[in-house]
């Protein structure tokens, strides 16, 4: 029989459990200097912010590193042109940067890579088309760079191979699209929002690399542009961007049963600003906090245990606890029965 301490015990850790919150946002350390159209990619404990338009409208070739952990920042190796608007990508070992903007708003091809081991930038092979406000992901060892904008906005998907440093032109996106987002989920890609020729967008188009194919999805409830967007759990977060009149501080989440749900809003508005998940926690970095030209130096990080995964965690750690209860106490009544 349970005793009554077992069951006292198992309603103090479910009581515990009701009262943590499941979905926060906080303020951590920000960025060492304001930034907007950054994006950001993480490797271990570690985020990867490169480049992006300081607090003049200039672009820039910083690169910054924020250690979760210790909830500090560094400057490591300068890129070798200053961009913004470029698409970060990683494939777990090193930082790709895609294409972007140079000064004068010039559309580049060019592809940096940075080794975090030497702390050194290497040049791969130039993209067929040059594009800024792009987003790339990486699937099954190759890199994909899809739309953004050249002198029209593009529909382009170019896939990298770094192990014969070369480029193919795939399938193109449906929708044109540029200062859009993407997440890649089970192999694929799911290209979600931006800017088309008549204004903001919820397009979410999705991306098979292993069929070079494409399908439409559920689109975003709130159609915007320069918005981020994270794998966070079995779900891709969606956050930020602008319109002509204002910020967004959204939070869209979408599942994988083709469902978005709202979850709680980020504390700051931005647009233009990056993204990046580590230990189950998604980290809201830089971006402007008005539309157009605008910069801040603001980190936010946000949990939530109600996204699947993170509930079916906690879930299971309150049965193992429960069980390991029921067992220690049973078996101090099985020894004062055998006295």
């Amino acid at each position: 029989m349970i005793s009554l301490v077992s069951i006292i015990m198992m309603t103090a850790l479910l009581q515990a459990y009701a009262e943590t919150p499941s979905e926060e946002w906080s303020r951590v350390f920000d960025l060492p200097e304001p930034r907007s159209e950054i994006e950001a990619e993480s490797i271990g404990n570690k985020i990867y912010v490169a480049g992006g338009l300081d607090n003049m409208g200039n672009p820039t070739d910083t690169l910054f590193i924020y250690d979760t952990v210790k909830d500090s920042w560094e400057k490591r190796a300068t890129m070798p042109r200053a961009l913004h608007h470029a698409a970060l990508a990683t494939d777990g070992e090193k930082i790709f940067v895609i294409g972007g903007y140079k000064e004068g708003w010039i559309p580049t091809n060019s592809l940096l890579i940075y080794n975090p081991n030497s702390n050194s930038w290497s040049f791969g092979k130039t993209m067929p088309t040059a594009r800024g406000a792009l987003t790339a992901e990486f699937a099954s060892s190759k890199l994909y760079a899809i739309g953004g904008y050249s002198t029209k906005t593009e529909t382009a998907v170019e896939e990298y191979n770094p192990s014969t440093n070369s480029w193919s032109k795939k399938t193109s996106m449906p929708t044109p699209r540029e200062h859009l987002t993407s997440s890649k989920l089970n192999e694929n890609l799911h290209v979600i929002g931006g800017r088309s020729a008549q204004g903001n967008v919820g397009v979410h188009e999705v991306y098979n690399p292993s069929t070079d194919s494409w399908k439409t999805l559920e689109p975003l409830p709130t159609p915007r542009s320069g918005l981020t967007s994270s794998v966070l759990g079995e779900a891709i977060v969606v956050i930020g961007g602008e319109s002509r009149t204002k910020t967004f501080s959204e939070n869209e989440v979408f599942v994988p049963s083709n469902e978005w749900i709202s979850q709680k809003p980020m504390e700051f508005a931005r647009h233009g600003l990056a993204s990046a998940t580590v230990n189950d926690k998604l980290y809201a970095i830089g971006g402007g906090t008005a539309p157009g030209f605008s910069f801040s130096k603001i980190n936010e990080v946000y949990y939530n245990t109600a996204i699947p995964e993170f509930g079916y965690a906690v879930f299971v750690i309150l049965v193992v606890s429960f069980t390991i209860v029921i067992f220690c106490t049973g078996n101090r009544t099985l020894v004062r029965g055998f006295r």
